[in-house]
């Protein structure tokens, strides 16, 4: 994503001012990543304050120059949303690259595509890459007063999130989705677990199999190099890595520590042989 995809007006519409978002703020968004917890204010309506009120949100009326004001709190997410021309050009390529799809509800010419991170994998493609539109959607994550438990959870699986442990649960599709909780807003973070991968290499040293298991079940692995590498669902593709001195880093900043820490080595190794 870019920085003019940002759907600015879309924020502006849910009542974020956007001359407050910080500079980590679009750094964040950039990156997919949830923002932290930012002030929404929007025009009262008796509708929307049931809403905000069915939906256990926080929230303040206020009055502003004689008109009143709902006031609440969330972090900021956009999600992408993938489409495809409706031919059966295109349908054939989606199915030679195993890309689910449906009919998108808003439009009969389109096809919403389902497994974002195959598709991903194949916007470099030319053929299929041309065929697929991005929509960005801007969401918010609100603070809530009470957790939304609508995936069906046990009172001890929501313990063990409100006591910082990741969780498996299977959703009604069967597919295997694990689970956070934020405290930040009171709500739960999900993904699926076929949508986290962690890399296979960081700085010069593989994973292995066992290493990423650790890491889809919340656990931190961490590498000889120092590199923390943790299970986060609220950063860019559900994975937080850390330094040495546990500061954390992005995974481009740590590619380029293994690069000079290789050297170092390296250079180190030289020295000792002349020695």
């Amino acid at each position: 994503m870019k920085e003019q995809e940002i759907p600015y007006k879309q924020l502006e519409a849910l009542g974020l001012d956007t001359r407050n978002l910080t500079q980590e703020d679009i750094s964040k968004l950039l990156r997919n990543e949830k923002t932290e917890v930012r002030a929404f204010s929007i025009e009262y309506t008796k509708d929307r304050e049931d809403f905000l009120k069915n939906e256990n949100i926080k929230y303040n009326i206020r009055e502003d120059g004689g008109k009143k004001k709902l006031e609440f709190e969330g972090r900021i997410a956009i999600e992408a949303n993938y489409y495809a021309q409706n031919t059966p050009e295109t349908i054939e390529l989606l199915k030679k690259a195993n890309i689910q799809y449906e009919q998108a509800p808003e439009n009969e010419k389109l096809l919403k595509l389902k497994d974002a991170l195959l598709v991903l994998a194949v916007l470099d493609n030319p053929l299929i890459g041309a065929a697929i539109s991005i929509y960005y959607l801007a969401k918010v994550i609100p603070k809530r007063l009470e957790v939304k438990n609508d995936m069906g959870l046990s009172r001890s699986e929501i313990k063990q999130l409100k006591n910082g442990e990741t969780i498996q649960h299977k959703n009604e599709r069967n597919e295997i989705v694990l689970m956070q909780f934020d405290k930040a807003t009171n709500s739960i973070s999900s993904v699926k677990q076929t949508q986290i991968n962690p890399p296979d290499e960081i700085l010069g040293q593989k994973l292995t199999p066992q290493d990423k298991i650790h890491i889809l079940m919340g656990e931190t692995v961490q590498l000889k190099n120092g590199i923390q590498i943790q299970l986060n669902l609220l950063r860019s593709n559900g994975i937080e890595y850390k330094d040495s001195k546990g500061k954390e880093i992005s995974f481009d900043v740590a590619k380029h520590a293994a690069t000079q820490q290789n050297d170092q080595t390296i250079s180190n190794n030289k020295h000792q042989m002349k020695v």
